[in-house]
């Protein structure tokens, strides 16, 4: 079988130009590309394509590529990635740094023109080289409106979306300009990775707030049950587990406050030092304080903030969970990227004789000093700054110093070359301390690993940098090296040392690093700082199992026939050409489509269609049939009170039950007592408050959950009950429902901010829901599905969709949402009355229409079931999860 193919998609292509016009592979830490390509296995490079810029900014260009079996596309722009203003503003926003452009969005509307434009252009080349069920990776923040231009001509693509800045709040994200189509681009995707824990919560938060996005957690347990096969999606409980209390982590000092602390430092830019960009160093404040000046207030500063930076400890998640999120018919796989390096390619460098000597030449000069790595991977000199005011700290009070310093510049727009303000106060540190500081500015391959293979410990990252490249190949090749990183950074190992962007503190925690077991005077000498051990290495995936891991999303695979290609004015499958034909107008603004792209798989039950499910309801030796009630079997009434069933549905219900092929569930948000009230007198079961009851043989169990949130949660809707007019609050055992019509929006925002991750934030048609963590009615579906059975799953509301995406490409499946909004169901029934009747059909026509083309199986892939001759046996989808 013919392996996926990989397209890399990066601003610029992961080649440099080494004279005389000859490209060769780019530094495996420069570039998340680069590492993508020095991670990816032997086997698999024929079937990887690298599409990008030809040439970097600064850079020559290339006339020929070294020998590989990689293939690269370039792309051509009017624009280079460094002229785009609206790609500036995104990192400046993402970088908490935004500054004067915040004050004036609507001059970025041109520049969001010109990044769309960029966009479109990158997406008329992927256009021409996609094949079905290759895998897209999108990469770097030039290209956030790729997946929503890519999901309008290729409806049923494959992308990967990683998300490389940090994320920020929503407070903060939503100051960009058309923040909301970005927000619909990234869910574009099937999969959409961040750097960490807290960027992936920030963009679930912001969606949800944006554009209403819904969201559910799968556990690592339940993805190992699902491996392999996209239609199943179990949603289980989340375990309970103890968090500990922040309170015991900080030490018998508890009236000191230790995050304001750990943010109250020093000037994170040269602009903040100095007020002007262009004389970082004209100022008398930008030079190194001596140790000698206000000794008394930096000793106390030092004793208040040593002890409690010492104590802290970044969480690193080794396997961390994905959420599912969805919105206006888009479904996304959403998690964070697990800590990887290219652990082959580092082992076949470490075996090189070559590797060894430069190796052995550095330990050679070293002799008995310590050697700390200054790695510079940034464009901002802020943390550069303080790393080298710093270093000139620390050898002011340590002036017979055993240890040398070596400042590495790898790569970047560095401010570290000649006749620039950082080489300046390098020069100043390295006349003043000879011998004790050096720089190094690209060093080739061989040498740039044998600093990080000799190194002691090594300094890398700024307060805003989401992940450092550099860090995590130094964890790859010297398990015994102290990794030091800002604690305000997305930088995360198992054992690392925090330090803050302040010069004191660089100098002080160098020290305690290099010398743990030092006694005497220090500021934090009695504590524990991270010693260096295995756990870092062991931590890391190899990059070959992270590509890997982006190949498994929740799509089925396509048939080569079945690839469309919608032209750029077009939404719909239907509308499609051929690939290699496909040709579109000149680039406009791209509004969102996602939705309409969905939905448009979503077919209207017709004559056809319901003739096509009575068939597969007939011919079924057993059924599955799960059905919402409000919304579904009766309609949205204002009193939710006046909602009680008529003798119409209850002997609807009472005709599916007691067919011996039927299994018949209810599964509703209304509370136990309501149901029994109303449903009480049907022999069926019924799931309650969305899954958090379920009533058998006429016994009510529940579901054990925390329900430590519901007094938060009454609380902040009861504050919203009070100037919302028409609203009012439910409280059910195991759930709180604010009735709130249209207006509820800000009372959804508010819970999230205060139910955190302790509860499940839920909007609905009029309502907003907050319900215990891993109840909804998808895990209910899960629970009662069995492969041989023929499945009907009904649902109106956005509370339905869980039990549409566990069903999501199961065989023998038919899925219907009742009402118009995009929906990831399979059918659509306009309304209650119309699916009532086709219940009616299907309980009083039991035997299959004979003229009517026989369906064995109900699929949500309608592109590849289309290739499918009527008598083809139903397929399982083959694609991993």
């Amino acid at each position: 079988m013919e392996k996926e193919r990989t397209v890399v998609v990066s601003g610029t292509l992961p080649v440099h130009c080494h004279g005389r016009g000859e490209g060769v592979f780019a530094p495996s830490h420069s570039s998340v590309a680069a590492s993508i390509l020095y991670g990816t296995p032997e086997d698999r490079q024929e079937h990887t394509i690298f599409v990008g810029l030809a040439t970097p900014e600064g850079m020559e260009s290339f006339t020929t590529m070294q020998e590989s079996k990689f293939t690269f596309h370039c792309v051509t722009t009017e624009k280079k990635p460094g002229e785009l203003v609206y790609s500036k503003h995104i990192s400046r926003t993402c970088h908490a740094s935004l500054g004067r452009s915040a004050l004036y969005p609507d001059d970025l509307d041109e520049a969001y023109q010109d990044y769309c434009a960029f966009n479109e252009a990158f997406c008329e080349e992927i256009v021409k080289i996609y094949e079905a069920n290759d895998t897209v990776i999108i990469t770097g923040k030039h290209l956030l409106m790729l997946p929503l231009l890519l999901r309008e001509r290729v409806p049923f693509a494959r992308i990967v979306t990683l998300f490389l800045p940090p994320f920020p709040p929503y407070e903060v994200f939503s100051c960009i300009p058309h923040s909301k189509d970005l927000v619909m681009s990234l869910l574009s995707s099937d999969r959409l990775e961040f750097q960490t824990n807290e960027y992936t919560k920030n963009f679930i938060s912001t969606a949800f707030s944006l554009v209403n996005a819904q969201y559910k957690e799968l556990h690592q347990e339940a993805l190992e049950q699902i491996r392999g096969d996209p239609s199943n999606m179990p949603v289980e409980p989340k375990p309970e587990q103890k968090k500990p209390t922040f309170a015991k982590q900080l030490l018998a000092d508890k009236e000191k406050d230790l995050i304001s602390k750990l943010t109250m430092s020093y000037p994170t830019s040269v602009l903040d030092v100095t007020g002007d960009e262009n004389s970082a160093f004209s100022s008398s404040r930008s030079s190194a304080p001596t140790a000698q000046q206000n000794s008394n207030q930096v000793k106390e500063y030092l004793e208040d903030i040593m002890p409690g930076l010492a104590m802290t400890k970044k969480k690193t998640e080794i396997n961390p969970n994905i959420h599912v999120v969805y919105a206006e018919g888009l479904r996304c796989m959403v998690g964070t990227t697990c800590l990887n390096a290219p652990k082959r390619f580092i082992a076949s460098i470490k075996g090189t004789e070559e590797y060894k000597a430069a190796l052995k030449a550095i330990l050679a000069q070293k002799e008995d000093k310590k050697l700390v790595l200054l790695i510079e991977t940034t464009r901002k000199i802020g943390s550069p700054l303080m790393n080298l005011q710093g270093v000139s700290l620390y050898l002011q009070q340590h002036p017979d110093t055993k240890v040398e310093f070596i400042r590495c510049i790898i790569y970047g727009e560095s401010s570290g070359l000649s006749n620039t303000e950082l080489s300046g106060l390098t020069e100043q540190v390295s006349a003043k301390f000879p011998g004790h500081l050096q720089t190094i500015i690209f060093p080739d391959v061989l040498t740039y690993f044998a600093l990080l293979g000799a190194a002691d410990a090594c300094i890398a990252g700024s307060p805003s940098d989401a992940f450092s490249l550099a860090l995590n190949e130094c964890a790859a090749i010297n398990s015994s090296c102290a990794i030091i990183a800002p604690y305000s950074s997305g930088i995360s190992f198992p054992e690392m040392t925090c330090t803050l962007n302040c010069p004191y503190i660089v100098s002080e925690t160098v020290y305690n690093v290099l010398y743990p077991d030092s006694s005497g005077e220090r500021f934090s000498s009695t504590l524990n700082h991270s010693a260096p051990s295995l756990a870092n290495e062991q931590a890391l995936a190899d990059t070959s199992l992270w590509i890997e891991s982006m190949h498994m999303l929740l799509r089925a695979k396509e048939t080569s026939s079945s690839v469309s290609v919608s032209p750029h004015h077009l939404e719909t499958p239907q509308n499609s050409q051929n690939l290699k034909t496909s040709k579109t107008s000149a680039p406009t603004t791209p509004k969102f489509a996602g939705g309409q792209v969905l939905a448009s798989t979503c077919k209207r039950i017709s004559r056809k269609q319901s003739e096509s499910i009575g068939n597969a309801y007939a011919t079924a030796a057993s059924r599955l049939i799960m059905l919402d009630y409000d919304g579904t079997l009766t309609d949205i009434v204002s009193n939710p009170a006046d909602a009680k069933p008529t003798k119409e549905i209850l002997l609807l219900l009472k005709q599916l039950s007691e067919d011996p092929k039927n299994r018949l569930f209810l599964a509703t948000g209304r509370g136990r007592e309501e149901a029994e009230a109303w449903f009480g007198e049907l022999n069926i079961p019924i799931y309650a408050e969305h899954g958090a009851y379920i009533r058998e043989h006429n016994q009510w169990t529940g579901v054990p959950c925390d329900l430590t949130w519901m007094p938060d949660a009454i609380k902040v809707i009861k504050e919203h009950v009070r100037f919302t007019p028409g609203s009012h609050i439910e409280v059910k055992n195991t759930c709180v429902v604010f009735h709130c019509g249209e207006e509820g929006r800000w009372c959804a925002n508010a819970l999230m901010k205060v139910i955190g991750s302790r509860a499940r934030v839920v909007t609905g048609r009029g309502i907003i829901e907050v319900r215990p963590l891993g109840i909804d009615k998808g895990y209910c579906i899960m629970k009662e599905h069995r492969s041989e059975e023929f499945t009907l799953c009904a649902g109106d509301d956005l509370t339905d969709e869980d039990m549409f995406m566990a069903l999501l490409g199961v065989p023998s499946v038919c899925t219907i949402c009742v009402g118009e909004r995009s929906t990831c169901a399979l059918f659509r029934a306009d309304t209650p009355t119309t699916f009532r009747h086709l219940l009616s059909t299907l309980s009083t026509n039991p035997n299959p229409n004979p003229t009517t083309t026989h369906i064995p199986s109900l699929t949500l892939s309608p592109t590849p079931s289309s290739t499918q001759s009527p008598s083809s046996p139903p397929q399982s989808p083959t694609s991993p999860v």
